[in-house]
């Protein structure tokens, strides 16, 4: 119903949002009643977890609210990727709860809660858009609005029957019943619900069936559907969804007096749903010998899967990198270390002081660690099954070098590949581009032919294969570079022969099988499920073995190895690699970090110096720096596409950038003030990208390529 603009109040020098009334709705009286009683709602509320209201006014025939600023993402834009880790999830939670329970006591119910109506910002959450809000203290209004569900799963609120957004109705809105607090506190529910397990709580192929589902059934238990969802949370989460409202929480201070309980009670109140999860760990202790790479990141553990008769402590120790070099774990050149089979070396790449990439050998029972002759530009390196040999990827091909000594050979050709795992039978199953299936080849060399089949509806790419002791089965990831179907991201198992293939679990990232377990990334922590490598069959519950491990959502790849005997090692992290910018002077003395901690790549300065345009973020968008004051603005808004390469007019006017939209590749050009829409020049069903723009004002040397 709105349009909303980024602007500055010269008055008070702060940047606002102003949101204008559509031109469209502008006569409608039902349009102004609602603009204006979000006007009332918010004015009522000062809260810091609430969008602030600063003024309303109308000016000639257009009504407009200025509001606070908020930057961040939606809870929907973050939900693509998954559900929210455990401290994450509570966070915003009381947030949001304390929120709700401010606006409650000033007699506003929301009536439209969902994850679009939540930002998650640098301080906390922020509940926004009251436009369907009503005071309790009157009357309820005529119905007047409904849900429309589109394709892309977008949940918008427009007129028409019901109010609200039909997937976070509560039932007696649904029957058109009276409604209060509680009716919040249902659709809060069905947030959580979505916060823990990455699903949401009611679906349904239609409206009708999706309604049927919220008035009679109950949505499927969060610990079927997430291992590691507290029981604690569970039945906070079951309380508010709830068909009756006098079962319900009965406010949300109580509410969120229950979140915060579960957060301070840290481990004593994170009992696992799953009643058999409780019990794992003490019936399989896990024997570990960790090697932490602080400084430089990685973390090597010990692990014996098994319940062991004794020896049940867990030994930690640190490894830094060789003086004059540093690891490189992450990008689309270099990938995380490999343990040998044997579980008594440990290959990784890393960088000399030259800027070289090469493979380094570090043998755990030794001090140092020795660079390997021939190996440069290597990346994602895998061991031979009797840890006498490594594969790597250089060059555009698939190499093989003896770690006792001599050079490389070459096995195959490859494009930029997404790993590799080696038989006991000298078969290699590999990807040998970044957007197709597995293929397999002969350790001893020959061309590759294909192994799996590409369902273009689900993925674009299957990757970091392992074969199984069986040397018959093996597992891989399966992912879709858009963020929007991500929800078909998983973990297969198959057979070499091409007779078995079926879905293990859930995944954005890789997995790795050792000693009856299979190993894979949930929510920023390593989690071990009792495995069958012959079968394909997991058997228990989840259990966690360690937080905290750092994931490249640039290659769908949590940085973590397992050999044979049982030895762990990871990097630790925050759950994703970020990077952050550096000034640099000419000397190559750094000067200091610039901007936040996020995924950048494509700086371009403008012509004049005063500005840096840079694509940023997962799915990246264009931003805009001001060098002076060291503030950014986002220049596209696209939160369905990737927006990359931005290159400046010569007079620093317009900015051109490549966009994807509909599986094409766009070359788009727009005013670099951000003012208007941009404009697309070329299409092309192949990826390009501008390199750069000439002084007679005419964009050339269009270079084909691919996004990773």
């Amino acid at each position: 119903m709105g349009e909303v603009y980024r602007a500055t109040d010269t008055r008070l020098q702060r940047v606002v949002a102003i949101k204008v009334l559509t031109p469209h709705l502008s006569d409608s009286t039902e349009s102004r009643q609602r603009f204006e009683r979000e006007a009332r709602a918010i004015s009522s509320l000062n809260h810091p977890h609430i969008c602030a209201l600063y003024d309303i006014g109308k000016q000639g025939d257009v009504d407009y609210l200025v509001m606070e600023y908020v930057e961040g993402e939606t809870l929907e834009k973050r939900l693509y990727k998954g559900a929210l880790a455990l401290n994450q999830l509570l966070r915003y939670a009381i947030d949001t709860a304390d929120a709700l329970d401010k606006a409650h006591r000033q007699g506003v119910i929301h009536r439209d809660l969902k994850p679009a109506n939540i930002m998650l910002t640098k301080s906390g959450a922020k509940l926004l858009d009251f436009g369907v809000a009503r005071l309790a203290i009157h009357p309820a209004p005529a119905a007047i609005a409904h849900t429309e569900m589109t394709a892309d799963s977008r949940k918008l609120t427009a007129e028409g029957m019901l109010v609200g957004t039909l997937q976070y109705m509560a039932p007696e809105q649904l029957e058109g019943g009276e409604i209060d607090a509680r009716t919040d506190l249902f659709a809060f529910g069905a947030v959580l619900y979505e916060m823990a397990t990455g699903k949401p709580a009611f679906a349904g192929n239609s409206r009708a069936s999706l309604i049927a589902a919220i008035l009679s059934s109950e949505p499927a238990s969060m610990g079927q559907v997430q291992p590691l969802v507290p029981q604690t949370l569970e039945r906070g989460v079951k309380k508010c969804l709830a068909k009756d409202p006098d079962e319900r929480w009965q406010s949300a201070g109580d509410l969120k007096s229950e979140l915060v309980w579960i957060s301070e009670n840290g481990s004593s109140a994170l009992i696992p749903t799953s009643p058999r999860a409780a019990h794992i760990a003490p019936e399989r202790m896990w024997m570990a010998i960790a090697m932490l790479l602080a400084l430089a990141l990685m973390v090597l553990g010990y692990l014996h899967f098994r319940s062991p008769a004794v020896g049940k402590e867990v030994v930690r120790a640190s490894i830094e990198a060789t003086p004059g070099t540093r690891f490189a774990f992450t990008s689309d050149l270099s990938g995380p270390p490999a343990l040998s089979p044997d579980g008594r070396s440990l290959a990784y790449c890393a960088l000399d002081e030259g800027g070289t990439r090469r493979l380094w050998l570090r043998r755990l029972d030794s001090e140092t660690a020795q660079p390997l002759a021939g190996t440069e530009n290597a990346s994602y390196p895998f061991w031979s099954p009797d840890s006498r040999s490594l594969a790597f990827f250089a060059d555009l091909k698939l190499k093989r070098i003896t770690i006792s000594g001599g050079l490389p050979i070459a096995i195959c050709d490859v494009g930029t590949a997404r790993g590799g795992s080696w038989g006991s039978d000298d078969t290699i199953v590999l990807t040998t581009t970044y957007r197709t299936a597995l293929s397999r080849v002969s350790a001893s060399g020959g061309v590759p032919s294909p192994l799996t089949k590409l369902d273009t509806s689900k993925h674009t790419s299957h990757r970091w294969p392992q074969i199984m002791p069986d040397g018959r089965h093996f597992i891989y990831l399966a992912i879709n570079h858009d963020p929007l179907k991500a929800e078909n991201d998983a973990i297969y198992w198959a057979s070499l022969d091409g007779r078995e293939n079926r879905l293990l679990v859930r995944s954005i990232a890789n997995a790795a099988y050792a000693s009856g377990f299979l190993i894979y990334w949930l929510n920023n922590q390593l989690v071990a499920q009792a495995f069958d490598p012959a079968k394909g069959m997991l058997r228990g519950d989840a259990v966690s073995i360690s937080g905290g491990v750092e994931y490249d959502r640039s290659t769908f790849r949590a940085s973590f190895t397992l050999s044979d005997s049982g030895v762990l090692a990871y990097h630790p992290g925050t759950g994703t690699a970020g990077t952050r910018m550096t000034w640099v002077d000419l000397a190559g003395k750094q000067l200091g970090p610039f901007g936040e901690s996020d995924l950048y790549i494509d700086l371009r300065i403008s012509p004049d110096g005063s500005r840096l345009a840079v694509a940023r973020g997962e799915p990246a968008d264009i931003w805009i720096y001001d060098l002076k004051r060291g503030v950014g603005t986002r220049f596209t808004f696209d939160t369905s596409n990737t927006e990359l390469g931005p290159v400046w007019s010569p007079d620093g006017r317009q900015i051109a950038f490549t966009t994807t939209r509909d599986r094409k590749t766009e070359i788009h050009v727009k005013d670099a003030n951000g003012a208007g829409q941009d404009r697309r020049l070329l299409e092309n069903p192949h990826s390009q990208s501008v390199d750069d723009w000439s002084p007679r004002r005419s964009l050339h040397s269009l270079r084909t390529g691919r996004d990773r």
